[in-house]
């Protein structure tokens, strides 16, 4: 197996079960709760926009859950996304919103006006 694999391994039984939930749930949930109890939206901006990005990350893993169990790096390399959306060093899950769920945003907005045009549509 090598040293690399032991590595790995231990990563894997150890460190990932106990740093996995407390990045992607608990700090997130309480630094929600004080982004709630300050004035400033944009620390909301940021915590809304990781919950949106947390729940897609979610499904995607539930969905292809199969195919992941044979990536042996999948638990790190989420766990290294999922801090960079946390960090307030980094603010992934802002700049993921701004330079990406925006633009979805706007489209959304003009397939909704498109399909106001449309006489007879019933959505």
């Amino acid at each position: 197996m090598g040293l690399l694999g032991a590595v790995f391994s231990i990563v894997n039984a150890l460190v990932l079960p106990i740093l996995g939930p407390g990045t992607m749930l608990l700090y997130p949930a309480y630094a929600s709760i004080q982004a709630m109890e300050r004035p400033s939206h944009r620390d909301s901006k940021q915590w809304l926009s990781y919950w949106i990005l947390y729940s897609f990350i979610s499904l995607f893993e539930i969905t292809f859950l199969v195919f992941l169990q044979w990536f042996p790096l999948w638990g790190l390399i989420k766990l290294l996304v999922h801090l960079w959306l946390v960090l307030p060093v980094f603010n992934g899950a802002t700049f993921v919103y701004e330079n990406y769920m925006r633009d979805y945003r706007k489209l959304n907005g003009l397939l909704n006006d498109l399909r106001k045009m449309i006489p007879g549509e019933g959505f």
